[in-house]
């Protein structure tokens, strides 16, 4: 095969991008290849290497903008990664004569910072029904165990994110951001989270500082960010508690607080302080990894104190909170809404109110209390 100038491109790609997974676009014609075909054109191209099935892991395929986008593991290497490219482009070219390749450069779009972190209002939902059973290897596809939960979550984050006004969809996965299509952001997100591993989000960018995403990590938890220079904390705990009122039946946390928005990771949401301000103490009792191996915490425990926390029964029969500084609502069976009733001075909090409030959670944060240590073969 002659390779042309695009093709060498996404091996020098492979080549400089380190552990960095390598993007692979396929451009067709006018009528575009459906995605059925280019799925298994990439599984034959995958398979078909002589020399060991696997040696390459395939990602994903995602609609673009800009055509079908390949996702592969960077820790391929080199013949099978021209096997792979060489194999694509054959399978391809037998329904389209025009089909190409070429790499596809990850996008960062201009309301967040080029190292990765943007002040965001990020607000965290701990999802009942996911594989959270010890021994159950993370690669297990789709991390949904329940039957409609994943559509529960979707109806009610999706137009929370199309709500912005003239807005662009990004997918999000394996630390890239790629432009996708709006109207095939649903079916991308579904069957992420049913039947592929891994984690994936969609970021939504209005005008050049106004973004929204919302993020499935693979410990089985949806965070939701906004960030906006003229949106303040406040303003996010009526829609906090909204979503809390309508998923609280399959939520066993959430909580709502400032932090600096990462690429992903649920971690640095639950365990970031407010900036500037002292973390929790460590406590000789916390879990090693609780965030990722312990999941079964979040239904009794908290990672630290926040300006609003959706917590279980088990949770507030261990509270003794004073009414002046904490209003409790009834969501369903079950769920509480604990809210302080000064949301403005969380907005940073001081250290003397993030100290108080930790004495007030006295017991609730995990570290306080000896917990049972499960750790899964991860």
């Amino acid at each position: 095969m002659t390779w042309t100038d695009q093709e060498l491109a996404i091996m020098d790609s492979w080549a400089e991008g380190g552990e960095a997974d390598v993007l692979v676009l396929c451009r067709t014609s006018p009528n575009p290849l459906r995605q059925e075909f280019v799925e298994t054109a990439a599984a034959v191209a995958r398979d078909s290497y002589p020399h060991g099935a696997g040696a390459l892991h395939v990602g994903g395929v995602f609609r673009t903008t800009e055509g079908f986008v390949i996702d592969l593991d960077a820790r391929a290497d080199e013949a099978a990664l021209r096997w792979f490219l060489q194999t694509l482009h054959k399978q391809l070219l037998v329904q389209d004569p025009s089909a190409t390749l070429a790499s596809m450069p990850a996008v960062l779009p201009d309301a967040l910072r080029p190292d990765g972190f943007t002040s965001s209002v990020s607000a965290i939902f701990c999802v009942r029904g996911w594989r959270d059973q010890p021994g159950l290897a993370r690669v297990t596809p789709g991390w949904i165990t329940e039957p409609r939960l994943g559509e529960q979550l979707l109806d009610q984050f999706l137009p929370w994110l199309h709500d912005l006004p003239t807005a662009s969809f990004y997918w999000e996965a394996a630390g890239t951001r790629l432009p996708i299509d709006e109207a095939w952001s649903r079916k991308a997100l579904e069957r992420q989270i049913t039947s592929l591993p891994g984690e994936a989000g969609l970021l939504v960018c209005s005008s050049g500082e106004v973004a929204r995403r919302v993020h499935f990590d693979v410990t089985g938890r949806v965070i939701c960010d906004t960030v906006d220079p003229n949106r303040d904390l406040a303003g996010s705990l009526a829609e906090f508690a909204a979503q809390c009122a309508h998923l609280a039946p399959i939520l066993e946390y959430a909580c709502v607080r400032r932090c600096l928005m990462p690429y992903s990771q649920a971690v640095g949401v639950l365990t970031s302080p407010p900036q500037g301000l002292p973390p929790p103490p460590p406590g000789r009792h916390r879990p090693t990894g609780y965030l990722t191996n312990q999941r079964y915490l979040d239904r009794s425990w908290v990672p630290d104190v926040a300006a609003s926390q959706m917590l279980t029964a088990e949770h507030v029969a261990r509270l003794d909170l004073e009414p002046h500084e904490w209003a409790t609502r009834r969501l369903s069976d079950q769920r509480y809404l604990v809210s302080s009733t000064s949301p403005e001075s969380w907005d940073p909090p001081s250290e003397s109110l993030l100290h108080q409030a930790r004495r007030d959670f006295a017991g609730l944060i995990i570290g306080d209390e000896p917990v049972r240590e499960v750790q899964t073969p991860y």
